[in-house]
C-alpha cells in the first residue's frame, strides 16, 4: 500500500456526478432512517451516467493510475475492476467475518466519493486461499472499540484498515526487498491491512520482488550512464521514469520507492536529483 495523492477533478462530468450523488444520498438517508433496508443504486455510485468509473477510478492516466488502491497492482483488462466502499454500504463484519448484528451499514456514506476506492476483485471479494486463510475485504471493517451507526459518528471511530487517500499507509506498513509486507513497529493497523487484503498472498511478494530488482537495476544504469558523461538524453529518460514511479505510475509503487531509496544510499549523484 502507498499514499495516493488524489486531487478531486473539476470536470463537468465529475461535478454533475457529485450533484447526482448528493441528491441520491439525501433520499437514501431518509429511506433508511424511515425503517427501510439499505438499497443503494450501484449505477449512481459507479457514476455510470457520467463515465466516472472509467474516466477517474480505473483510468491509467487518472489519479489512481489504473491500479487497485490496496495491493497497487494494475487492474487489467481481464477483470472488471470494482468501485469499493471503504466503509461498507450495507452489511458490516469484523476482521474474522463475524457479522455486526443490527448494524445498518454506513448507509450515509454510500454515495460519498471520499468513501469510494478502486479495487481489484482479489482485494475486494472474499476468497479462501487455504483452509485457515480467507482474504478479501468483502463486508469487513474492523475498528477499535466504538463503531459508528449513524451519520457523523464515524469521526469517533478508530478503523484498523487504512484509507490510502486520506492517510499515509507507510506509517503503519512497510515492504522489504523480497516484496513481503510487514506491520511497521508492530502496528495492528498495518497487520490488519496485510491480513484483510491478502497482501502477502496471490504471488504478490514475488511480483513485488521482481519490481524491486528491476528498479534497482535501472538505478544502477543511471549511475553508469552519468558516470560515462555525454549521455544526457539516456540518463534523462531513465530519471524521468524514476520520477514517474514516485508519482505513482506503474505497479507496486511502495516497493519501487523502496528500491529507489535503497539505491540512493550507494549512488550519490542520483541522490541530489531524486529527493525523498
Amino acid at each position: 500500500m502507498n499514499k495516493i495523492n488524489f486531487v478531486e477533478p473539476n470536470t463537468n462530468n465529475w461535478l454533475s456526478w457529485r450533484n447526482q450523488c448528493q441528491q441520491e444520498q439525501e433520499a437514501h438517508n431518509r429511506s433508511v432512517e424511515s425503517g427501510n433496508r439499505p438499497d443503494p443504486k450501484a449505477a449512481v455510485y459507479k457514476g455510470e451516467d457520467y463515465n466516472i468509473k472509467k474516466e477517474v477510478y480505473l483510468n491509467p492516466e487518472g489519479p489512481f493510475h489504473g491500479k487497485c488502491a490496496y495491493c497497487e497492482k494494475k487492474i487489467s483488462s481481464t477483470q472488471d475492476g470494482e468501485i469499493e466502499h471503504f466503509r461498507p454500504k450495507k452489511a458490516v463484519s469484523d476482521k474474522d467475518f463475524n457479522d455486526i448484528n443490527g448494524h445498518p451499514g454506513y448507509y450515509w456514506l454510500c454515495y460519498d466519493w471520499k468513501n469510494l476506492l478502486p479495487s481489484c476483485i482479489f482485494c475486494n471479494q472474499k476468497r479462501k486461499i487455504f483452509d485457515d486463510v480467507v482474504i478479501g475485504k468483502h463486508t469487513r471493517f474492523p475498528v477499535r472499540l466504538f463503531r459508528a451507526t449513524r451519520p457523523g459518528e464515524e469521526s469517533q471511530e478508530e478503523p484498523l484498515l487504512i484509507h490510502p487517500v486520506l492517510e499515509d499507509p507507510t506509517a503503519h506498513i512497510e515492504v522489504d526487498a523480497t516484496g513481503v509486507f510487514h506491520a511497521k513497529d508492530g502496528s495492528d493497523r498495518g497487520q490488519a491491512c496485510i491480513d484483510v487484503f491478502g497482501l502477502n498472498y496471490r504471488d504478490l511478494p514475488n511480483e513485488r520482488k521482481e519490481r524491486y530488482n528491476s528498479i534497482r537495476d535501472k538505478m544502477g544504469l543511471i549511475f553508469m550512464v552519468m558516470g560515462r558523461g555525454g549521455q544526457e538524453t539516456e540518463a534523462s529518460k531513465l530519471l524521468k521514469e524514476m520520477l514517474a514511479i514516485k508519482e505513482g505510475h506503474g505497479d507496486f509503487t511502495a516497493v519501487a520507492k523502496k528500491a529507489i531509496r535503497d539505491a540512493k544510499e550507494s549512488i550519490r549523484p542520483v541522490e541530489e536529483i531524486i529527493n525523498d
